[in-house]
C-alpha cells in the first residue's frame, strides 16, 4: 500500500478520475487543486498507478510492472515538469506530446505547479490542451486557482482537494509512523488544519519543530522593545521558511482567541495549552485579531517576494504594538 493511500482514495479527485479510468473515459486535462504538498506528491502518484496498473479493478495493485514504474519514477510514458515553466518549456512540452508513447496507449505530462507558469506560458499550452494528439493527457496541480488562466481551467476538469479531518490524518500517521510517540501523533494531526503536510513536517522536520517552539518563545518572552533584536536574529535563522513561520504564528495567534472564547476543546496546539492560556491575559480579541491581519499582510508580502528581513522586523514590532495599543 501507498503511503497515506487510505486518506487519498477517499477524495473527489480520486474518486472521479478512477471512474473514469474504470469506463475507459479519461480526460485530455485534470487540474488538482491543493496547497498540501503531500498529497500533490502521493496522490499524483497513486493516480498514476490507477491509470497504468494491468489489473483494471477499483484499486491499483501497486505490484505489477507498471505501478513499480510509476512508484520508481521511471515510466517511459510519464514526463515530469517541476517548477518555474517558462515558454521555452512549454515549446518542448508540446513537442514531446507530439511524438508516440513508448510502451502503452498513453503519454502523461505531469506538470506539479502550473501556477507558477506565465501567462505567455499558459497561453502557449492552450492550444495542446484543446487539441490534444490521442492518448494525451495533463495532470496538473495547482495551489491556488486563482493563478491558473481561466482558458485552462475550462479545458481541463477541476478538482479541489479537500482537506482531511483530524482524525483521519492522526489514524493515519498512526500507522505510517509507527515509531513516533503516542503524544507527538495527535499533536501533528491538530495543528495540521487537516492538510498532511503540516503534520509530516511537525513529525518529522527537526527545523519546523524548532520553528514551533520558536513561535511560544515569542509569545511568552518578548515582552518590551528592547526584546525584539533577540527574537529578529532568532527568527531570521529561518528566513528561508518564514513562509511556515508565518502559519505557525497564525496558528498559535488563533488558538489565544479560541481560548478567549472559553473553547479549551477546540486548541489545535494541546501540548501548549499553558502558554496559550498565559498568553490570553495580555491578547485579546481585538488584539488577536489585529495580530493575524497583520501576519496575513506579511504572508501576502512574501507571496509578492517581499523582502525577508523587513517582514520579520514588522512582524515583531506590530505584534508588541497591537498587545500594548489593545490592553
Amino acid at each position: 500500500m501507498l503511503k497515506y493511500q487510505n486518506l487519498l482514495t477517499k477524495t473527489r479527485a480520486y474518486k472521479s478520475i478512477s471512474n473514469d479510468v474504470l469506463l475507459d473515459n479519461l480526460s485530455h486535462g485534470y487540474l488538482l487543486i491543493t496547497n498540501d504538498n503531500e498529497i500533490k506528491d502521493s496522490l499524483g502518484t497513486l493516480l498514476l498507478c490507477r491509470i497504468f496498473c494491468t489489473q483494471k479493478d477499483n484499486s491499483p495493485c501497486l505490484i505489477c510492472s507498471s505501478c513499480r514504474k510509476v512508484i520508481n519514477n521511471n515510466h517511459s510514458d510519464i514526463h515530469y515538469y517541476k517548477g518555474r515553466l517558462n515558454v521555452e518549456d512549454v515549446s518542448k512540452i508540446i513537442e514531446a506530446s507530439a511524438l508516440k508513447s513508448y510502451s502503452t496507449d498513453k503519454n502523461i505530462f505531469v506538470i506539479t505547479d502550473i501556477q507558477d507558469m506565465n501567462a505567455s506560458a499558459q497561453n502557449k499550452l492552450l492550444k495542446t490542451l484543446e487539441e490534444p494528439q490521442k492518448g494525451v493527457i495533463f495532470l496538473m496541480f495547482s495551489h491556488d486557482e486563482n493563478m491558473v488562466l481561466p482558458t485552462v481551467k475550462s479545458r481541463s476538469q477541476v478538482f479541489f482537494v479537500e482537506n482531511f479531518k483530524t482524525k483521519d490524518i492522526e489514524n493515519e500517521l498512526k500507522s505510517v509512523y509507527l515509531a513516533k510517540g503516542q503524544d507527538d501523533i495527535p499533536l501533528a494531526a491538530n495543528i495540521s488544519g487537516g492538510r498532511l503536510d503540516m503534520a509530516v513536517k511537525f513529525l518529522e522536520d527537526d527545523e519546523y519543530r524548532a520553528m514551533y517552539n520558536l513561535v511560544f518563545d515569542i509569545i511568552a518572552n518578548m515582552k518590551k522593545s528592547p526584546d525584539i533584536l533577540e527574537y529578529f536574529e532568532k527568527v531570521q535563522n529561518h528566513k528561508k521558511r518564514l513562509k511556515e513561520f508565518l502559519e505557525i504564528f497564525y496558528i498559535a495567534i488563533r488558538d489565544i482567541m479560541v481560548i478567549q472564547s472559553s473553547r479549551t476543546d477546540i486548541i489545535l496546539c494541546k501540548n501548549r495549552i499553558n502558554d496559550i492560556m498565559n498568553a490570553a491575559k495580555s491578547i485579546n480579541l481585538k488584539a488577536g485579531t489585529e495580530i493575524l491581519d497583520q501576519i496575513q499582510r506579511m504572508q501576502q508580502r512574501l507571496y509578492y517576494n517581499g523582502n525577508q528581513v523587513s517582514v520579520i522586523d514588522e512582524l515583531l514590532f506590530s505584534y508588541l504594538e497591537v498587545k500594548a495599543l489593545c490592553r
